[in-house]
């Protein structure tokens, strides 16, 4: 087999992909911007080949540098990055090479809002009301339907870069002066708690495992209020949002593919609402995060899933696994050296957060483990206590 890891350097611990798939004898080929001798040694590795270009936001040059490993090494079975952000170029590669995998075809119902939104009405899921808007006029017609609050997102867009909470008549004439030709969706706000609904199917499209998180807020205040964060993966998934997870998961007839379904647990009805699908694992240290609550190595998992179509142990949530995130510019109760003492023994990793996820996950991050929920969200606090 054949497979080209798009960016494979980033996130750093990506390689551990790679070396999953060289386990199993798959010829890994890297293709990125970055330069061969910038590439982590525990990457090179497991990579057969690597091609640089100068940008991979260059589709022609792209283009022909897959056409140039397809004469080098034949047929490629499987493209991927397992990043958001290469979605986009991950499908139209597959369109053009004919190569498995979310194609040009169905990429408007996984990156644009309003078709997402569609594709939850079609699976029998709850939604709010939304439209697309372009233009003053749609919006002024949104609120004179549904009102105030309302949330303003890119209607193409990932995660939550580019998201307003719109409250009254001013912060809508701000919102539309800054928005310039933007297309975006309007939503009706949503007062609850964000539940995601993680796995991955194999090529039969059943889960091989699955796995929520909840948030301490909402990304978007988060990002937007530059706020400190924590979440955690619980070991119980409520059964509601098992049975609206696998509505979404038949809708998209997925296959052998991660994803990341976002829900809001509404607080006035405690009903699940659809908010958008992600078809790649969770950001971050995520995939890590996984590995610590199942003892398990996904990575491995993932690609014995790719070339045998089966995990090769069973899957089980043993741990509660906690994140989180402190920037620097807070005071925090508690010291580095005090989690150290307090926490140390519990913690399964920590470090630095690259920083172009830090207005979201903080600037430097702790991960750890426990059996008991109040013994975690307790630890959570302590850890992000200010002075």
């Amino acid at each position: 087999m054949n497979f080209i890891f798009l960016s494979p350097q980033f996130p750093p611990n990506y390689y551990l992909f790679c070396e999953g798939l060289k386990k199993r004898g798959v010829n890994v080929i890297g293709l990125s911007d970055a330069p061969f001798e910038s590439l982590p040694p525990q990457l090179v590795a497991n990579l057969s080949d690597y091609y640089q270009v100068s940008s991979l936001e260059k589709y022609d040059e792209v283009y022909r540098a897959v056409a140039a490993l397809i004469h080098k090494h034949g047929r490629i079975h499987q493209i991927n990055a397992h990043n958001e952000h290469w979605l986009e170029l991950e499908a139209h590669l597959r369109t053009d090479f004919n190569i498995p995998g979310i194609n040009q075809s169905i990429l408007p119902d996984v990156k644009n809002k309003s078709d997402m939104k569609r594709r939850f009405r079609q699976a029998g899921c709850s939604v709010v009301e939304g439209a697309v808007v372009a233009s003053a006029a749609q919006a002024h017609a949104f609120v004179e339907k549904f009102g105030y609050p309302l949330v303003a997102k890119p209607d193409k867009g990932v995660g939550a870069s580019g998201t307003y909470r719109i409250s009254n008549h001013g912060d809508l004439e701000e919102f539309l002066r800054i928005k310039g030709d933007a297309i975006f969706f309007f939503e009706e706000f949503v007062e609850g708690d964000i539940y995601t609904f993680d796995g991955m199917v194999d090529y039969n499209g059943n889960p091989l495992f699955l796995m929520s998180c909840t948030y301490s807020s909402g990304v978007m205040d988060i990002v937007n209020k530059d706020l400190d964060i924590y979440y955690y993966y619980d070991r119980q998934i409520p059964d509601d949002l098992i049975i609206e997870g696998k509505k979404v998961l038949q809708e998209y007839d997925l296959r052998m593919q991660f994803f990341h379904f976002e829900f809001f647990r509404r607080y006035k009805d405690n009903k699940l609402i659809c908010l958008e699908v992600n078809m790649r694992p969770p950001g971050g240290r995520a995939m890590d995060m996984f590995n610590f609550a199942m003892d398990a190595n996904l990575y491995d998992e993932w690609a014995n899933a790719l070339c045998h179509n089966a995990p090769t142990q069973h899957l089980s949530i043993n741990h509660y696994c906690a994140y989180v995130g402190r920037k620097h510019h807070y005071q925090y109760s508690l010291s580095h050296q005090d989690i150290q003492q307090k926490f140390g023994h519990l913690i399964r990793y920590q470090g630095d957060v690259p920083q172009v996820f830090s207005r979201a996950m903080g600037q430097y991050c702790y991960i750890f483990c426990c059996h008991e929920k109040e013994e975690m969200l307790a630890i959570c606090h302590a850890m992000l206590e200010k002075v």
